[in-house]
């Protein structure tokens, strides 16, 4: 409140905010940590898999170049084209390099990728394909906390699990 001598006297700025100097520098701050978020991601991470431009983990290219002939199963992602340009580069290195795996085995709708099972050959000949974003471990994911609440099981998010 201003009173009539027209000083400061008894204005207060907003408790919350206070002067606007600490706004502004937590808005830098948080800006500046989203920027180097976004370059972090987007810089690409290339495998080790024969020097491919695929994504492969490095502990799956190690394990696929010891153990040419072991089957992994996998997801294949494509650059573009869908999850049908994927299972393509997938059949392409199964003639290029023979084996005992069965090759896509799922298509799936929400991603441009197929599960697949190969050889650690057909891993290796997969992730020189420049139409190949990633090559990785198809493993099964499961929740990792507990939760004691009553309302969480009406939810039915448990059970998405076991419809997929």
């Amino acid at each position: 409140m201003r009173q009539d001598g027209g000083t400061n006297e008894g204005t207060r700025a907003n408790a919350l905010w206070g002067g606007g100097k600490r706004v502004r520098i937590a808005l830098g701050g948080t800006l500046l940590v989203l920027v180097a978020a976004v370059a972090a991601l987007a810089t690409p991470h290339r495998g080790t898999a024969s020097g491919a431009d695929a994504y492969v983990p490095d502990a799956l290219a190690a394990a696929a170049k010891s153990e040419q002939t072991k089957t992994f199963k996998v997801i294949v992602q494509s650059r573009s084209g869908g999850a049908a340009k994927a299972e393509s580069a997938v059949t392409d290195a199964m003639r290029q390099k023979p084996g005992k795996a069965k090759g896509s085995k799922k298509r799936f709708s929400s991603l441009p990728a197929v599960a697949a099972e190969l050889t650690g050959d057909q891993i290796e000949e997969l992730a020189d394909d420049p139409g190949v974003l990633a090559i990785t471990p198809d493993v099964e994911i499961v929740p990792t906390y507990s939760n004691s609440q009553k309302w969480v099981p009406s939810t039915e998010l448990l059970e998405l699990k076991t419809n997929a």
